[in-house]
């Protein structure tokens, strides 16, 4: 196969899928915080969504906090117990990242990526 067939096979296979699966919403920016939306929350962008996500420690020695994830109007989506595999501080400044939902959210704190995962048994909903 020359060098121009291959070259156009490409071209049209990228037509072909540009067409089948087209680009994605581009990254929401964060909106401005709404109004009874803790202070304390941050943004985490999304693909045509976000969400506010707020982190409450509630018992360091367990590793328990209370995590609450808002819509980007301010309106609460989910409020859970949830315990972390490492120590949180929530003083310390930190990152949303993902994968982060309403069972799991993940931190980046000092450089450690920290999991906290949805409680089952340990006083969901304080």
């Amino acid at each position: 196969m020359s060098i121009h067939n291959a070259t156009t096979k490409r071209s049209i296979l990228k037509r072909i899928a540009e067409k089948a699966f087209p680009k994605l919403p581009s990254v929401l920016p964060a909106p401005e915080r709404p109004a009874g939306t803790p202070v304390s929350s941050q943004w985490l962008s999304g693909e045509g969504a976000g969400s506010w996500f707020e982190i409450v420690v509630k018992d360091q020695a367990k590793s328990l906090s209370q995590i609450n994830r808002y819509n980007p109007s301010g309106k609460m989506e989910c409020s859970s117990m949830f315990r972390s595999d490492k120590i949180f501080i929530e003083t310390i400044s930190f990152e949303i990242v993902y994968p982060s939902h309403c069972n799991e959210v993940t931190v980046i704190q000092n450089g450690r990526k920290i999991h906290f995962k949805r409680c089952q048994n340990c006083g969901n909903r304080l």
